[in-house]
């Protein structure tokens, strides 16, 4: 029965290992959807401010042309559209690094996916050997029971 005890400690560990490994695969999984929703985000804001520069640009330049264009006016406009362009370059590497971080959540997140099926085919094959074990051992048991009662039966009748 010890080796039965073992096996049932076994299976215990194993059950609560393969739980550890689906609550981790869980929180993997909200974290790559956050990440997801952070992309989607970041996109926006790049497509947003992509129409907001060109709104601007084309403004900017109506205004040059509007009126007799200075060396300070186009100076001004040169400056306008330099600080445009470097707000779209921040926004676009802000996207570029949310999209790195959630292709490197969902790399996590099939690692952690394989690591829970290994532990839940090693949980399964551990469940079956001591589905397999359990009646095995039973009858083991059974036997030598009626091994010992028939030694005792002989034993109290006087044969040999």
């Amino acid at each position: 029965m010890r080796r039965l005890d073992n096996l049932q400690k076994l299976l215990a560990l194993r059950h609560a290992r393969l739980q550890r490994a689906q609550g981790a695969l869980a929180r993997q999984h909200s974290e790559c959807e956050a990440a997801q929703a952070k992309v989607n985000a970041a996109a926006t804001r790049v497509l947003e401010h992509r129409d907001w520069q060109q709104e601007r640009e084309r403004v900017l330049l109506g205004e040059l042309f509007a009126c007799k264009a200075t060396v300070n006016a186009i100076e001004r406009v040169r400056t306008a559209f330099a600080v445009l362009d470097e707000q779209q370059a921040d926004l676009e590497r802000t996207a570029r690094e949310a999209d790195r971080t959630m292709r490197t959540a969902f790399e996590v997140k099939q690692a952690l996916a394989a690591d829970r099926d290994r532990r839940r085919r090693e949980q399964d094959k551990m469940s079956s050997l001591a589905a397999h074990a359990l009646p095995a051992a039973r009858r083991r048991t059974e036997l030598y029971a009626e091994v010992e009662q028939e030694e005792s039966l002989q034993r109290n009748s006087g044969h040999p």
